[in-house]
């Protein structure tokens, strides 16, 4: 149910655009959605890692927090360079009549810094025991989608389209800090605020797993 919630959540929006628009609007916003979903494999994949430790009775020098710290920071960069590239690499690969592609990725922008959180936090939270959260995220979301699909998207378009990803993003990512909040203390502060030795931190780890 969490995963079917969430999915209709994301892509649900493109049911509302193809009632009110032409089918090409539908594919320039579907390639973006594509292209946001590439740009999530690494928090996803950190999160299918940090499954196995997690489910652990008592995890090993657990590096949650500075995952999420780390990831952060490498999804401002990584968001940055979007902002930057991503329209002379689009208008490479395809004609520029596929600039409404670039306009949807740019407004979805923060979707790429805010589903980064619960791609990890789920799989931590499962892992531990705490499903619930996933799939309370992904039902609040599917709500505010759907409602907030059926008012934005006839308005405004592919921008309204991806403000709706915007928040179905946000509200994802609280309900996940809550509950990693609430089974772990930690403070949000060391959620989100990088430390020097992050880095440091996850370049020991790594090394640690190679030997």
């Amino acid at each position: 149910l969490s995963n079917f919630f969430h999915y209709t959540a994301i892509r649900g929006s493109l049911l509302i655009i193809s009632i009110y628009f032409l089918p090409e609007v539908v594919g320039f916003f579907s390639i973006a959605l594509t292209l946001l979903e590439a740009v999530l494999i690494l928090p996803n994949t950190i999160g299918q890692l940090i499954f196995p430790q997690s489910s652990w009775i008592n995890p090993e020098d657990d590096k949650t927090d500075v995952v999420l710290r780390v990831n952060l920071l490498v999804s401002i960069v990584l968001s940055l360079l979007i902002y930057l590239f991503s329209k002379p690499l689009l208008l490479a690969v395809f004609s520029p009549s596929y600039i409404p592609v670039w306009e949807a990725l740019i407004y979805m922008i923060p979707s790429i810094i805010l589903l980064g959180i619960p791609k990890i936090l789920s799989q931590f939270l499962s892992g531990r025991g705490y499903p619930q959260f996933a799939f309370y995220a992904a039902l609040v979301s599917f709500v505010v989608s759907i409602s907030l699909s059926l008012y934005l998207v006839p308005r405004y378009g592919l921008f309204g389209s991806s403000m709706v990803i915007n928040a179905v993003s946000a509200v994802t990512a609280l309900i996940t800090m809550y509950g990693y909040k609430k089974i772990s203390s930690v403070t949000y502060t060391e959620m989100f605020v990088p430390r020097f030795d992050d880095f440091n931190s996850i370049f020991k780890v790594a090394l640690r797993h190679l030997k």
